[in-house]
């Protein structure tokens, strides 16, 4: 696969969970990497990854809001994206609007970690 950035490690105790979540419900696709251990997703638009590693010590969930990291992810449509998220029960948790760059959106996997989406090409929404 060569050299790969990874942008994003996130620590879950639920493996499985995320890998519907991610694939599925945020629209990733299958991992680039797959085991019982260890996913890696190819972000669009960019050359950076996202991993994911089982860890039964991490900390956080969806109820309490304490997750471990966040990160981006630019989509084609943000609307088209929000209403894919809230149908799958996962609606944004705010928004945020920069002068110039768009809108972006503020959401959170199953283990409470926070991901902002936004236009891919930064045009308001």
């Amino acid at each position: 696969m060569g050299d790969r950035f990874y942008g994003v490690v996130i620590r879950c105790r639920h493996l499985n969970a995320m890998r519907v979540f991610l694939g599925e419900t945020v629209g990733l696709g299958a991992p680039v990497v797959d085991s019982n251990i260890w996913l890696e997703y190819q972000l669009p638009g960019c050359d950076m990854i996202l991993a994911v590693e089982q860890d039964d010590t991490a900390q956080g969930d969806r109820d309490s809001a304490v997750g471990n990291v966040a990160w981006c992810l630019r989509v084609d449509d943000v609307s088209a994206f929000e209403k894919r998220m809230t149908e799958s029960g996962f609606g944004p948790e705010g928004e945020t609007q920069i002068p110039g760059q768009g809108r972006s959106l503020i959401f959170r996997d199953p283990e409470g970690n926070c991901f902002f989406v936004r236009d891919s090409d930064g045009s308001p929404a």
